[in-house]
């Protein structure tokens, strides 16, 4: 991102579909499968559409959505991970003549994970439209010897975690769904950027809707965006699909963000 270009932004996702196995941990909104990808991939396209950036730690029930919409709006090339994922940098990543660089998608994943993803999955992700950020697993952590309670590999993800928030400067975080993994972000990005808004889709369940709760303390930047952006335009679709709402949501965010920028007063 060019100093003075305030067009450019980079929206940090924290987002994932619970697991059915810990589901009663997270408050279930109905169709919240179908909520959570209805929003993630609203956002994804408003995002893209104003040439911003998503930064996000690789998740199986996210990544593949988000890499599918970015390569609608890059181009796609074809290759094996060593042949891209060792360029320099960003090199290579881009929307296109004049943006290299500056890709559509920015995926955060840990050593650990890397023999168990898709052929599928990275074969979406090794394109210009994705790079992805390989992270140093933990020596002690290996995928034969799983945390038995509670998060997966919670060393490995919390070096992955760190190299989100230090790598390159964030104008905001957006919540989706999610399991506990949503409080860790949040709390972390809260930390390093105390003055930039956490936008939260308490609509998809999860942990973003137990958010909403007493138990959370909130502050002003963190922005309800059915409270922020029209509760009434959920009401009585309880089964229908969200997406033109939830585009409608992604749109008024990207733009305070962006309008934030150009401004330079921040959201406090």
């Amino acid at each position: 991102m060019e100093t003075g270009d305030f067009s450019r932004f980079r929206l940090f996702l924290s987002a994932s579909v619970p697991a059915t196995s810990r589901s009663a941990e997270f408050l279930k909104e109905k169709n919240a499968q179908l909520r959570i990808e209805e929003a993630v991939m609203s956002l994804a396209r408003t995002v893209f559409a104003h040439k911003g950036q998503l930064v996000f730690g690789g998740h199986p029930s996210i990544s593949p959505l988000v890499a599918t919409v970015a390569t609608e709006y890059a181009p796609f090339v074809s290759g094996s991970e060593e042949e891209i994922n060792v360029i320099s940098g960003m090199e290579g990543y881009s929307y296109g003549p004049g943006d290299n660089g500056f890709p559509p998608v920015v995926i955060y994943q840990s050593d650990i994970f890397r023999p168990i993803i898709s052929p599928e999955t990275t074969q979406m992700l090794n394109s210009r439209a994705a790079f992805v950020r390989w992270t140093q697993k933990d020596p002690a952590e290996t995928l034969d010897h799983p945390t038995p309670v509670g998060p997966r590999f919670p060393e490995s993800v919390k070096e992955m975690r760190e190299c989100m928030m230090e790598d390159a400067p964030l104008d905001a975080m957006v919540a989706i769904g999610g399991m506990e993994g949503i409080f860790d972000e949040r709390r972390a990005f809260k930390i390093k950027y105390p003055d930039k808004p956490v936008f939260i889709f308490k609509s998809t369940g999860g942990a973003s809707l137990n958010l909403a709760g007493d138990k959370y303390p909130k502050d002003s930047l963190d922005i309800f965006v059915e409270d922020k952006f029209g509760d009434e335009s959920l009401a009585g679709k309880e089964n229908s699909s969200l997406a033109p709402v939830y585009l409608s949501f992604a749109g008024e965010l990207v733009n305070l963000v962006i309008r934030s920028n150009q401004q330079g007063k921040g959201f406090k």
